[in-house]
């Protein structure tokens, strides 16, 4: 089973080393780092949130969030708006020019991954499909 663990980590790590390098000129194309996608993402996905928040799932101070949203914000990827009960909380939402970049990011992801799945017959496809839902769905210990 230990061999056959390494054999699996190697296959992820060098699929994710490969995805990680062809993103790089996307994101250079956007300005943009792999962390500030992170935060745009995780912005999308939650609708607008509390910078503290965003810190927390960062586990990085508040101020290092508060340049991040300061470059998204230049950018045009994102706004920023007071809480209206707490005008000392900050909420962070996705702007239409953010979902445009993050809908560019799947368009590549999916071609990208389109051009792996080429390789494999559409049993296969089905294969791995059904297995990396099956393991995306478990906890890891």
């Amino acid at each position: 089973m230990a061999a056959e663990a390494q054999r699996f980590h190697a296959a992820v790590q060098a699929l994710i080393q490969s995805l990680e390098l062809s993103m790089q000129d996307v994101l250079k194309e956007c300005g943009m780092t792999r962390t500030q996608l992170f935060v745009l993402h995780f912005v999308k996905l939650h609708g607008p949130c509390k910078l503290a928040l965003i810190a927390e799932k960062m586990d990085v101070k508040p101020s290092a969030v508060t340049v991040m949203m300061d470059r998204l914000e230049k950018s045009g990827y994102v706004r920023r708006r007071h809480d209206t009960v707490d005008r000392r909380a900050i909420f962070v939402e996705i702007t239409e020019v953010g979902e445009h970049v993050m809908k560019e990011f799947r368009r590549h992801r999916e071609k990208q991954m389109g051009g792996l799945l080429s390789r494999l017959s559409p049993e296969e496809m089905g294969t791995i499909t059904n297995l990396m839902e099956k393991l995306a769905a478990s906890e890891i210990n």
